[in-house]
């Protein structure tokens, strides 16, 4: 038995530090995209706001 838990305690260990370093690297990889979409977004808006203005006027 003491065999088996002293296989079992790493293998879990590092289960987890690869699920951790996932879950960061998905959290980082998502923040950068919406990064990009906001830089994308927001002179679009910008853009699009200033020509509707123009239009009507």
């Amino acid at each position: 038995m003491c065999d088996q838990l002293n296989i079992l305690y790493p293998l879990l260990i590092s289960i987890f530090i690869f699920l951790v370093v996932v879950v960061i690297s998905k959290i980082t990889k998502y923040k950068q995209a919406l990064k990009e979409k906001n830089l994308s977004i927001i002179p679009y808006d910008l853009f699009h706001k200033h020509n509707a203005g123009m239009v009507i006027v």
